[in-house]
C-alpha cells in the first residue's frame, strides 16, 4: 500500500481493512507574541519540519497562536526589502493558559 494512505493523525481504519499507524506527537500549546516596539515584526516559526508560521505584528499587537513546545519564534525587524533576525524566542517562554 502506497505511503499516500497513511494518516498518522486519526486512528481509522484505511482502504482494504488496514489499520494505520498512530504516531505519537508532541503536545501543542498556546502561545502569545506582542510587539511593544514601534517598528513592524515579522515572526516566524522554522525548526519545525513540513510546517510554516509567519505573521506581521504591528506596533502595540499580539499575536495568539499554537505550536509545539519545542518550536523557536524568530523576531525580524526592518523595511520591505531587507530584515534583519533579531531574536529567536523558545516557544515555551510564550505559553499562556488562555
Amino acid at each position: 500500500m502506497p505511503w499516500s494512505h497513511f494518516n498518522r493523525y486519526h486512528g481509522q481504519e484505511l482502504d482494504g481493512g488496514v489499520q494505520e499507524l498512530e504516531m505519537p506527537l508532541p503536545e501543542d500549546i498556546l502561545c502569545c507574541y506582542t510587539n511593544d516596539t514601534d517598528q513592524c515584526h515579522i515572526i516566524r516559526i522554522s525548526n519545525i519540519p513540513c510546517w510554516f508560521f509567519e505573521r506581521a505584528v504591528f506596533p502595540g499587537k499580539s499575536v495568539f497562536f499554537r505550536t509545539f513546545s519545542h518550536a523557536r519564534l524568530e523576531v525580524h525587524t526592518g523595511g520591505m526589502s531587507s530584515s534583519i533576525l533579531s531574536d529567536i524566542i523558545p516557544c515555551d517562554r510564550l505559553a499562556t493558559s488562555n
